[in-house]
């Protein structure tokens, strides 16, 4: 899975390609208005997740979630939450930059027009 988050056009291709077709299948009336707010919704969801690799990664939660040392002999990082993949947390700042650049776009046009 993480060769597919990797390349990340084309995970943004299928991104925008989602979006498009939530607003167009779920939207009650497709127009630039609901398509912001998809935009909006997704690039929301990808910060979020984000944020919270950011803080497991920044090794906050090891604290809460470490064993006594009397249970847990070993050192082993991998046991611990913080054990997250820079290129997984990248790949969700990208998407969620990327989409939300496309909003603020989107919402540029959409108040230009109207």
């Amino acid at each position: 899975m993480l060769s597919f988050l990797r390349n990340k056009w084309l995970f943004l291709a299928l991104n925008v390609s989602l979006s498009f077709f939530l607003w167009l299948f779920l939207s009650p009336i497709p127009n630039l208005f609901y398509y912001i707010n998809v935009l909006f919704y997704l690039s929301f969801i990808y910060i979020v997740i984000a944020t919270i690799l950011i803080v497991v990664r920044g090794r906050l939660l090891d604290g809460i979630f470490r064993r006594n040392k009397e249970e847990n002999h070993s050192t082993d990082n991998a046991s611990t939450p913080s054990f997250t993949s820079a290129i997984f947390i990248r790949s969700f700042l990208f998407q969620g930059a990327l989409l939300g650049f496309a909003m603020a776009i989107s919402l540029a046009v959409y108040y230009q027009i109207s």
